[in-house]
């Protein structure tokens, strides 16, 4: 699998993405989903006017991906939801599944409130639920490995989307039966004092980061590895060896960040040889960083960044 070269496309969809995470990060106001997503659609109407008028279902994309987000835990997302599903399908016929993760990813990203996930995800530890999170993570990790790797590009992505927006279907429904069933056993694997599904939401963006803009299966496949495979395995190492912690960030473990060295090193250098080596270091030091960033979200910027320029 051979790397593609930067563009400069991909350079200006990935400072766009990095504008509205910096402008959550400094906001001043608690609610400022209204301007952030005045701010993508001024994204959407340059990138209308860069990709042609085939583009023309970049704008409405946008809004159905920003209502689910926006509605995320409401009885009324699910019909959204499922207006994406549809949306899914059809725009990838007039267009490649890479514009529809963007679209996507510009809906979500106008939508989330930034400052909110992080201020809630600060409770951690308890093994068992660590434990049941991490399986859960690493399989769906492993799912979307293989998907990446025997079938085409374009249908990986659309899988990996449509998983996307199933995951915030079963959300919404637990949200607004919260006697049921289903509640109980999502509700078993989030940490306290978390929304729920808050972890997966940030998991879920880095990942339709990825897939928006590297271009080809092995950087995917590199970056779905740490986020999914390297983040699980470090954590289940990190709360059940112990040890010492890294010097630059107490809350991990540096057994933990082996252990995530270990994990991508080990895929990417299956994919791009020595290089490798590299990415997993890299990927590990990203990990191990305290940043105002959820985790997931900053290892995928961090590894895209060095990805495109791979």
């Amino acid at each position: 699998m051979q790397i593609n070269s930067l563009s400069i496309y991909q350079i200006f969809f990935m400072l766009s993405v990095l504008l509205l995470l910096v402008y959550d990060m400094f906001k001043k106001e608690k609610t400022v989903q209204e301007a952030k997503f005045a701010i993508a659609i001024a994204i959407c109407a340059f990138l209308l006017y860069v990709q042609g008028a085939n583009q023309l279902l970049l704008v409405p994309g946008v809004v159905i991906f920003y209502f689910m987000g926006r509605f995320y835990g409401r009885i009324d997302d699910i019909p959204v939801a499922l207006l994406a599903v549809g949306y899914v399908f059809i725009a990838s016929i007039y267009s490649s599944t890479s514009f529809v993760a963007e679209v996507a990813l510009l809906g979500l990203l106008g939508s989330v409130d930034f400052g909110r996930q992080i201020a809630n995800n600060s409770n951690r530890g308890n093994i068992v639920i660590e434990t049941r999170r991490d399986v859960l993570q690493f399989f769906l990790g492993v799912v979307l490995l293989l998907a990446f790797y025997f079938i085409s590009l374009q249908s990986a992505k659309a899988l990996t989307l449509l998983l996307l927006i199933f995951g915030y279907i079963i959300a919404d429904f637990a949200l607004t039966h919260k006697d049921g069933a289903l509640y109980r056993f999502i509700y078993s694997m989030e940490r306290q004092g978390t929304l729920l599904g808050e972890g997966a939401i940030m998991l879920g963006i880095g990942t339709l980061a990825t897939i928006a803009i590297l271009g080809s299966s092995a950087q995917i496949m590199i970056a779905l590895s740490a986020l999914f495979l390297g983040d699980s395995i470090a954590t289940m190492i990190g709360i059940n060896l112990r040890g010492p912690k890294l010097p630059y960030n107490k809350r991990k473990s540096v057994s933990g960040s082996l252990a995530y060295f270990i994990v991508v090193s080990l895929v990417a250098y299956q994919l791009v040889g020595i290089v490798g080596i590299a990415l997993g270091a890299i990927a590990a030091i990203a990990e191990g960083v305290r940043t105002p960033l959820d985790d997931n979200l900053f290892v995928a910027i961090i590894l895209i960044f060095f990805l495109l320029l791979a």
